[in-house]
């Protein structure tokens, strides 16, 4: 590795341990380390330590990546140390799981653009890499017990989608994809063609080129139930079931304001959706 290079380190993370540390320091000495201690510390750092052609290594779970994505100065180049419950974005940018896999792929430094989401509410704009969605989805996620999600770990999820197809589902949220205007009971706006890191969602979106993909399914339980099970066997819902759509720019109204951002429960009661005009520089794998 020729290029500067420093780790924004979250020790909260669920895969974090003194020997990671060690490891790092093995393998990049002169590389710096720098450790969160609270939410904003990765965007608060990243603004500090970015530089041009320099690497700034996220080493944490998918919203310490998205910290250090906000943060970041144009020009510098991305990198991602996985250490999180479910790990989306490093699955989606072909990032191995395992410590020395991608260490490794940042030692070879092979980048690649991709072009971020951005989501724009009255309160905060920020980036975002795979999904959002709002509805029955994001209640799920903002439903998972951190007690359980401690013990069984991703499977927390599974627990809180079950527990909310018992619960009703109206066609409440108001969206416009270009101009064009619609309702849906369950919401999810894409950059890339898998959702829930493995499970193949949408048709068009992709990280390596401009465009939200949205898809919106109808009201009722059963809805829902096509929708859950579409994502767990990546089959595609068909379209007299769904709205599908690929625009530039799409609103929407969540009335309850519990969205999620890749994996995140995160607050809004309205946001605009679009793409960011310049592209980031990543060192990943092969972007699914």
């Amino acid at each position: 590795m020729n290029r500067q290079i420093s780790f924004i380190i979250n020790p909260k993370a669920g895969s974090f341990s003194a020997r990671l540390v060690a490891r790092i320091r093995e393998r990049f000495p002169e590389a710096t380390l720098h450790f969160t201690e609270t939410a904003g510390d990765g965007v608060r750092l990243a603004r500090i330590l970015s530089q041009r052609e320099k690497v700034l290594v996220a080493c944490g779970g998918d919203g310490t990546l998205r910290e250090v994505l906000e943060g970041a100065e144009e020009g510098s180049i991305l990198a991602f140390l996985p250490l999180g419950t479910l790990n989306l974005v490093p699955r989606h940018l072909g990032i191995p799981l395992s410590l020395d896999g991608a260490l490794d792929l940042i030692e070879k430094g092979e980048t690649k653009n991709i072009f971020p989401g951005v989501i724009a509410t009255p309160q905060y704009t920020k980036p975002f890499l795979l999904a959002i969605s709002a509805g029955p989805d994001a209640d799920a996620i903002h439903s998972v017990r951190l007690r359980l999600k401690r013990l069984i770990g991703r499977f927390a999820y599974a627990v809180s989608f079950i527990q909310r197809i018992f619960k009703p589902v109206i066609a409440e949220i108001p969206i416009s994809v270009d101009g064009e205007e619609f309702k849906a009971g369950s919401l999810t706006l894409l950059r890339g063609p898998f959702y829930g890191g493995t499970y193949r969602f949408g048709k068009a979106a992709s990280l390596e080129k401009a465009g939200v993909e949205v898809l919106a399914t109808g009201r009722g339980r059963l809805a829902l139930l096509r929708l859950y099970i579409s994502i767990m066997t990546g089959g595609l819902i068909s379209e007299g079931r769904s709205i599908r759509r690929l625009g530039k720019v799409a609103t929407f109204t969540s009335p309850t304001g519990r969205i999620q951002i890749d994996g995140d429960m995160e607050t809004a009661f309205s946001a605009t959706i679009y793409t960011q005009e310049t592209p980031v520089k990543v060192i990943c794998g092969e972007i699914k």
